[in-house]
Order: structure tokens, then C-alpha cells, then sequence
């Protein structure tokens, strides 16, 4: 049991991994994750609730949730010069493409179903004026590609059925 005048976890302790001798991760049902400083086996910061080594010591750090949600990927192609901006929408149900130059909206991507993107990316193709446009949510990834010159859109992906 981790105990300590600054404890790390406000709550449950799911996870402990000892990195290297001196410094304890934890994880919990917080999405905090804590790391400890370590001294021979021992928390640095056990010692007396006022006493002057607890003052100089070093705190626990608390490492912020991660990762953050992606809201926007920028793509360059440089066969063609082409700069296109690919942004999450607020609802997280679709992705907006636009042109950097024209500032004008290229693409409007609407995914069906209950659940939001969780991750996307868009990569230029290095033969063409083509980007890979891929999205992935709880249950299915789908990959398109996009032609900026043509402003068409083809989906590569397939339903299967297991």
C-alpha cells in the first residue's frame, strides 16, 4: 500500500511499474499517472508531516491524461504543392478537409453510426496528387483516398463480417 503525506493516486492503484531504481510509476482509476521518486527502495518524501526534509523534498508529478484528442493534420504534397488541413469536427462524427491556400472547404467526411473518431490521420501519396484520408472509431477503421486536383473521393475500405 502506497501511503504518504502527498500521495500520488486520489483513488484505486491499478498499475505499478519500477522503471529504474530510483523512479516508481503508478496508475489508477484516475487517468492520472504518478511518478515517484525513489531512494533506496524508499519514497523520498517519507518523513515527518512537517519536518524540514519534507519541505525541500521533491513532489510527486502528476503526468496529465493522455493522449489528447487530435483536432486537426496537416498533409503536403509536394509533387503537386498541395497543402491540405484535415480538421475533427466538435461532435467528433466528421472530418472537414481544407486547402490552405483558397481557405475554401474541400471535403465534408460524416461517419454513421453511435460512436465519434477516435483517431485520424492523412498522408500524401508520394506518386500522385493523391492523400490517404483514415479515420478509426470503437469498432471500425476506414481509409479513403482524396484527389485535390479532381476533388474526388474513394473509399478503399470494405465491410467484413466476422
Amino acid at each position: 500500500m502506497v501511503s504518504s503525506i502527498f500521495r500520488g493516486q486520489s483513488h484505486d492503484i491499478k498499475s505499478l511499474i519500477v522503471l529504474n531504481p530510483n523512479t516508481l510509476l503508478s496508475g489508477g482509476v484516475t487517468t492520472d499517472i504518478c511518478i515517484y521518486k525513489l531512494q533506496d527502495g524508499r519514497f523520498k518524501d517519507q518523513f515527518g508531516k512537517n519536518s524540514h526534509q519534507q519541505k525541500v523534498q521533491e513532489k510527486v508529478r502528476h503526468v496529465p491524461p493522455f493522449p489528447f484528442k487530435t483536432v486537426a493534420k496537416l498533409s503536403t504534397n509536394n509533387k503537386t504543392q498541395t497543402d491540405l488541413l484535415l480538421l475533427l469536427s466538435g461532435s467528433g462524427h466528421s472530418l472537414e478537409m481544407f486547402s490552405t491556400k483558397s481557405h475554401k472547404q474541400l471535403l465534408r467526411l460524416d461517419k454513421k453510426g453511435d460512436y465519434g473518431i477516435h483517431c485520424f490521420d492523412i498522408h500524401a501519396s508520394l506518386t500522385d496528387g493523391t492523400h490517404f484520408i483514415m479515420f478509426s472509431d470503437n469498432i471500425d477503421t476506414q481509409v479513403f483516398t482524396f484527389d485535390a486536383e479532381e476533388l474526388t473521393v474513394t473509399k478503399l475500405t470494405k465491410k467484413v463480417c466476422f
